[in-house]
């Protein structure tokens, strides 16, 4: 049986983005001082709920969650959400990324922010456009405010994580460097 990333052919962005992301984003976790709550694979039991309320599944525990299930909701509520088919592939993997790690609307506005557009965190049109012609000026402004984003966190949380952030923040860079 294929795996979700080798259907998925049309998008060879969303194939890069899930693999960089895929590799940082293991198994499960239910780490106290994440917001989250219990994770797999980088999906919480939230958005797994959501995803299976959707579906017209029932409900369980997101140990339990699926390869096949994980691609969807990964193109689904994440690179469809951002609309990062929209970005050249570079920054379609750092937007997506991110998005995945701590959220699609914060992901949204600091990219409107590199922008320089309106950082309301919705993709609207002149979003669109920018989003269409953003070149490398653009990702090292992203890249960079993602890294102040990682910084800015209260102490407690920098403690238990920002070591973590900023290997996978590297490991980015260098990952966009030989795309």
């Amino acid at each position: 049986m294929k795996t979700f990333l080798e259907r998925d052919s049309a998008s060879s962005s969303f194939a890069e983005a899930l693999r960089f992301t895929l590799q940082w984003e293991g198994g499960y976790v239910n780490h106290p001082m994440d917001k989250g709550g219990p994770t797999n694979k980088g999906v919480t039991q939230i958005i797994y709920d959501a995803f299976r309320r959707q579906k017209n599944i029932p409900t369980q525990s997101v140990r339990r969650i699926f390869e096949n299930e994980v691609g969807e909701i990964y193109k689904e509520m994440y690179w469809n959400t951002v609309r990062a088919e929209l970005c050249q592939t570079k920054i379609a993997v750092a937007l997506f990324d991110w998005a995945v790690n701590t959220g699609p609307v914060r992901a949204i506005r600091h990219l409107q922010g590199c922008l320089s557009v309106a950082q309301d965190g919705i993709i609207g049109p002149v979003t669109r456009e920018r989003m269409a012609v953003a070149g490398d000026d653009v990702l090292d402004c992203f890249l960079k405010r993602r890294e102040i984003f990682y910084k800015s966190q209260p102490k407690k949380k920098k403690d238990v994580f920002l070591k973590g952030w900023m290997n996978r923040l590297e490991a980015l860079g260098e990952y966009l460097s030989e795309l």
